[in-house]
């Protein structure tokens, strides 16, 4: 499966002409103007862009192994005194979004590893960065899993014929923080790529915007299906709800914004002049240049 998902049309050692142009744009966000950026940045910065084939191909994947979620989640209304109706209506979009989460990670992280393979001159003995996961995502992550158990567990304390929504609720809670958890984890522990002090700064920013895109927030939405919806949720928590979707959301938009203000250090990012613009059949890597940044 791994080999299937990493398949690509060209050498996977070399950026395409879609990662340089996303690694160049990435740069002058973070107040770099280079009009050709190292090799490995261009392929470091550029699996984060994901190519849309490759992360099709994943999370095509993924959303088979969703619909199986939910379908076994589901299977739980057959449990003596469950009812189907009592349960949460929105299992199916819990386990949508998972599958997006953990599809989109395993796209980015097989490039990542045909890029450790490609680089001949890694520094050693680099410590991983630290304070990676920071304030806002870890606030948003709190609010999102444990506010929202919290809720769920006050639901099932206060209204006897909700229990049933309180716990499915819980438990999808609970899918949502491991998925969470395991990317997290997973990119914490990814190896320090980098050949020099610049592209490990580069490398640093771009572990924490990995982090951020794991959006945990995102797991609040389906909870709207039911205030919207159908209205299993008790009316009297309608807008405890409400205002806990809006808290996360608010919390999830932040983190990325605070990020954004980061702005990389001066060093060599890569060349002030491109070289002939590559064709169709020579859409590959061209390290003759001229002048530095």
């Amino acid at each position: 499966m791994n080999g299937f998902l990493a398949y690509r049309r060209r050498p996977p050692a070399e950026p395409s002409a879609r990662e340089i142009d996303f690694a160049r744009r990435w740069l002058a966000r973070r107040g770099v103007a280079v009009s050709l950026p190292t090799r490995l940045l261009c392929i470091r910065i550029g699996a984060h862009s994901v190519a849309p084939s490759a992360w099709l191909r994943t999370v095509a994947i993924y959303a088979v192994l969703a619909v199986d979620g939910a379908v076994g989640y589901q299977s739980l209304q057959e449990l003596p005194g469950v009812h189907g109706r009592e349960m949460t209506s929105a299992v199916t979009l819990f386990f949508v979004i998972a599958g997006l989460q953990v599809g989109w990670w395993r796209a980015r992280r097989l490039r990542e590893r045909n890029l450790a393979a490609s680089v001949p001159h890694r520094l050693t003995g680099v410590t991983r960065p630290k304070g990676v996961v920071d304030g806002w995502f870890g606030a948003t992550a709190a609010t999102t899993f444990a506010g929202g158990a919290f809720l769920a567990l006050a639901v099932f304390a206060a209204v006897p014929e909700a229990r049933t929504w309180a716990w499915s609720w819980l438990g999808l809670l609970a899918v949502g923080a491991s998925c969470t958890a395991v990317i997290v984890v997973a990119t914490l522990r990814e190896p320090v790529l980098a050949e020099d002090d610049a592209s490990l700064a580069a490398g640093e920013l771009l572990r924490r915007e990995a982090v951020q895109a794991t959006a945990p927030a995102m797991y609040t939405l389906p909870v709207l299906f039911d205030v919207f919806g159908e209205g299993r949720q008790p009316p009297a928590f309608t807008g405890l709800l409400i205002g806990y979707v809006a808290l996360c959301l608010a919390l999830q938009c932040a983190g990325p914004i605070a990020l954004s203000r980061r702005k990389l250090p001066p060093g060599h990012y890569g060349e002030l002049e491109t070289a002939p613009a590559a064709t169709a059949d020579d859409d590959v890597w061209q390290p003759v240049v001229r002048g530095r940044c």
